[in-house]
């Protein structure tokens, strides 16, 4: 599944030839191309969300961080006794400030340990390990809030200075009189165990 970049991929230190990658949007593909088949690694290409190109029972070890995952499929390519670790952004991530901006928040349907263990289990899989934590993020400049705003527009869709000067502006006011604009982000980790007998 896909592993959040090719950054946290090598930070791994895990041997290149062993090791494979994911990814769905295009342009990311041909990054991957680029920048990790020379190195060793397997790249690849999801067309189909959630569908993997992957032979069975392929991988010992399944990473995924902040992506989209199928429990079917994970398990479907993984050997048996095989884990399957995804670290995930929960829904309630730094709502405060999105209501803050946006004049009609997205609607983030329930995600977190408890909508996802039952899902875990009731696939086969042997929860492990999970933990679920609420950090506090901060900014010290608007000019920062901006930048983080632009770059997640699923949280803050149509997002533009122009368009929320105002709230901007509250927000600067804020600052002022606190120092920072905080608010809690959401995060959650699974480590599974699949469930299947080697046969």
């Amino acid at each position: 599944m896909g592993t959040g970049g090719g950054e946290f991929l090598l930070s791994l230190n895990h041997p290149c030839e062993k090791t494979s990658v994911t990814e769905t949007w295009q342009p990311n593909i041909q990054l991957c191309m680029e920048t990790l088949v020379p190195l060793g690694v397997q790249v690849y290409p999801v067309r189909e969300d959630g569908q993997l190109p992957i032979a069975a029972e392929n991988f010992e070890i399944v990473i995924n961080r902040h992506a989209f995952y199928n429990l079917q499929e994970v398990r479907r390519v993984l050997k048996p006794g095989g884990l399957f670790i995804t670290q995930q952004v929960g829904s309630k991530n730094c709502i405060s400030l999105e209501a803050r901006i946006n004049d009609k928040p997205p609607l983030h349907p329930p995600f977190s340990l408890e909508t996802e263990l039952p899902k875990f289990r009731e696939c086969g899989f042997s929860v492990q390990y999970a933990a679920e934590c609420f950090p506090i993020l901060r900014f010290f400049d608007v000019g920062a809030f901006v930048y983080w705003a632009k770059v997640i527009q699923w949280s803050f869709p149509e997002f533009s200075v122009e368009k929320n000067y105002k709230q901007l502006c509250a927000l600067q006011d804020e600052l002022d009189q606190t120092g920072s604009l905080s608010d809690a982000e959401h995060r959650f980790i699974i480590v599974a165990q699949d469930g299947k007998k080697s046969s």
